[in-house]
């Protein structure tokens, strides 16, 4: 139970260790996934498609390793893989989605 100095709690609720985290682990977690920023969106007349038919076939990635895609008026995201996310910035970054120069990053 998480709880503070605040909280009133019932006395019939025991408590059997308390544990402050320390901000270290043995077991940190680490993402699978990054997300790949576009500047480009539907105002520039991109769709999901668009950006999944880019990354697959300019990135040389598989089909299945595309995650969500999000596309938003001047933007858009994507989820790819965390270990193919530098070199498909690579790739991506020299070709051109729809006949535009779109500028892509990673943002996590």
């Amino acid at each position: 139970m998480i709880s503070s100095e605040a909280d009133t709690i019932p006395d019939y609720i025991v408590f059997d260790r308390s544990y402050s985290p320390t901000g270290h682990s043995d077991n940190p977690i680490h993402a699978s996934s990054a997300t790949l920023y576009f500047n480009a969106g539907k105002k520039e007349k991109i769709s999901r498609g668009d950006i999944a038919g880019y990354i697959i076939k300019q990135g040389g990635v598989d089909a299945s390793m595309v995650g969500r895609i999000v596309v938003r008026d001047h933007s858009a995201i994507a989820a790819v893989p965390v270990d193919d996310a530098d070199g498909l910035v690579r790739r991506l970054s020299s070709q051109k989605l729809k006949g535009k120069k779109v500028r892509v990053s990673i943002i996590s």
